[in-house]
């Protein structure tokens, strides 16, 4: 794996960073959750800017966004205690095998 596909990745999982701190902000009320959201977002477009000097634009987006979701998802679930049904882990799971498979076809 190159390390633009690594910043690719960390940048999805900073994505998914931001909205849980920004759900635990509380409305913008808890000010050291809001600076780790604007941190997070801050780190996660810088790690895709750098991706995308040597990624297509729409594979790195793509993928950028996918991480970020499955991440939320998980997060939301383990930590938020959000219900996650058999049917959306199993579309979770396609979400995950399409990153695979742009990785594998870049």
């Amino acid at each position: 794996m190159s390390i633009s596909w690594f910043y690719l990745i960390v940048a999805g999982f900073f994505e998914a960073g931001w909205l849980y701190a920004i759900e635990k902000s509380q409305s913008f009320s808890k000010y050291h959750y809001v600076f780790i959201a604007v941190s997070s977002m801050a780190i996660s477009l810088y790690l895709f800017a750098l991706s995308v000097k040597s990624i297509p634009l729409t594979i790195a987006y793509l993928v950028w966004i996918a991480v970020g979701t499955v991440s939320i998802a998980m997060l939301g679930h383990f930590l938020l205690k959000q219900p996650l049904s058999l049917l959306q882990f199993c579309c979770l799971l396609l979400i995950t095998l399409g990153i695979v498979g742009m990785k594998l076809a870049s």
